[in-house]
């Protein structure tokens, strides 16, 4: 199916509920010049057989029928006979669509990945879209009947493209959802000629993936912004070409990846604030495993603690019951709780509240942690990667600080005191110890003194 002139474009879908719109995306975009390779991933009585037993595929291209899938799938494993029960079939069948795309994938032969269906079939093909075989930049589509809830859990770290389907998806074609999949077909199409090309220009020049500046991570947000332009900025004054990552949990999952995948020559994890969303339950946490792939990965890094000074949650309606409010006659955006704790409403749709000093200690704690987590992952028989925390002392946001809605230098005060903490209960380890230092600035997080530290330190440790 490989093919230097066409594009070769994977569908995944369930054919014995949705066969007619498998068939007309196969038909459309081998029209109009790709090659397509489509997945089946029926369940009802796949060991048997599925309904894709009239499915039309034109030269180049090629089905993998569920059984076909799933024999191969029992033949790898001790030539077990292929599941029957449906939980098992599914599981089989994932396992299956993994191993055969994946091997198309690194023989280089892949320019999308696409499904089009409801919940199960979302979250079935999306598993496989996420599969880390399929990297940032391999074009990934999905149109669903789910697009119009919360869809974090199919995007992950990856970066599917989701459309809503409008009508179902329901194995019928209508006015309306031919209308949405012709349109979602012609993106797909698009994004996979596009890749080809892409992987044709750069067979020819012999790039490969030293076409670019020297890539530098950096996570942001809006109350470090100001900080972020300033060292980017002097990040390209010394011919590095930073990256910025919004830290709202998915942003901060994708920055993780690709440090693991290999992209960055150093981590600018400037804004750590999802780590207050993962101990408190804000929403938009990063997970458990934020801040240890660089460490983890041997990269050198510059952490600081931008905006540990705030749990993000929605609208003011939806925060927890833990936090509530004293009344108050007073008109304006911050409140606060009965327990005394700072409440500010951001907009209509972002409420935050502010850290406590315990809290912060705990966050200091935290950090360490797991930037030793990411130390320990890399093991002793690999050289660990300089590590520098940076505190700024005078505010760690927008917010935070003299000319802020929430000056506290106490709660301040215990960040630091936490990050020193633990790297002394941390210091027993010799590699703990070298690899891992804090240093303390009298400045802001966004001001150019700060800025200039950040790129300064980072220098030194690459």
């Amino acid at each position: 199916m490989s093919s230097d002139t066409r594009p070769l474009v994977a569908l995944i879908g369930t054919l014995d509920t949705k066969q007619t719109e498998y068939q007309f995306a196969t038909t459309w975009l081998q029209d109009r010049g790709c090659n397509v390779a489509v997945f089946d991933a029926s369940t009802r009585d796949a060991p048997e057989g599925s309904a894709s037993g009239s499915f039309e595929i034109g030269t180049g291209s090629k089905l993998y029928r569920a059984k076909e899938l799933l024999e191969g799938h029992s033949s790898r494993g001790r030539h077990q006979s292929p599941p029957t029960e449906r939980d098992a079939v599914r599981d089989a069948l994932q396992s299956a669509c993994l191993h055969e795309l994946g091997e198309l994938q690194a023989q280089g032969a892949v320019d999308a990945i696409a499904s089009f269906g409801g919940s199960q079939n979302t979250a079935f093909a999306t598993s496989i879209m996420r599969d880390s075989r399929f990297p940032i930049g391999l074009p990934k589509f999905m149109l669903t009947t789910m697009a119009s809830g919360d869809v974090s859990e199919y995007l992950g770290e990856s970066d599917i493209c989701i459309m809503p389907s409008v009508g179902d998806i329901s194995g019928s074609l209508n006015a309306i959802t031919r209308t949405t999949l012709q349109n979602a077909l012609a993106a797909i199409s698009g994004m996979a000629h596009t890749h080809l090309a892409s992987r044709r220009a750069h067979t020819k020049s012999e790039l490969g993936q030293k076409d670019h500046k020297p890539l530098v991570a950096i996570s942001m947000f809006g109350v470090t912004t100001v900080g972020v332009n300033q060292i980017s900025d002097l990040l390209k004054d010394k011919g590095y070409e930073p990256v910025a990552f919004h830290a709202t949990g998915s942003g901060g999952r994708t920055m993780e990846r690709l440090i693991r995948e290999g992209f960055f020559c150093a981590v600018i994890d400037l804004t750590t604030t999802e780590l207050c969303d993962h101990l408190y339950d804000g929403v938009l946490s990063a997970g458990p495993d934020r801040l240890t792939a660089a460490a983890a990965y041997g990269i050198p890094q510059v952490v600081s603690l931008g905006a540990l000074d705030m749990i993000n949650f929605g609208s003011l309606a939806s925060l927890p019951s833990r936090y509530e409010l004293e009344k108050s006659s007073e008109k304006g955006p911050m409140h606060h709780t009965k327990d005394g704790a700072q409440v500010y409403e951001h907009n209509s749709q972002v409420t935050l509240v502010r850290t406590s000093s315990d809290q912060c200690r705990e966050l200091g704690t935290f950090l360490v942690g797991q930037l030793v987590k990411g130390v320990e992952r890399r093991g002793r028989d690999k050289e660990a990667a300089p590590i520098r925390i940076l505190s700024p002392q005078a505010g760690i946001s927008a917010m935070d600080g003299t000319d802020g809605v929430w000056d506290n230098p106490e709660a301040r005060d215990a960040l630091l005191d936490g990050i020193q903490g633990a790297l002394q209960e941390h210091a027993a380890s010799r590699d703990k110890k070298n690899t891992i230092q804090v240093v303390t600035k009298d400045s802001h997080i966004n001001s150019p003194e700060f800025a200039q530290a950040v790129v300064d330190e980072l220098l030194r440790i690459i």
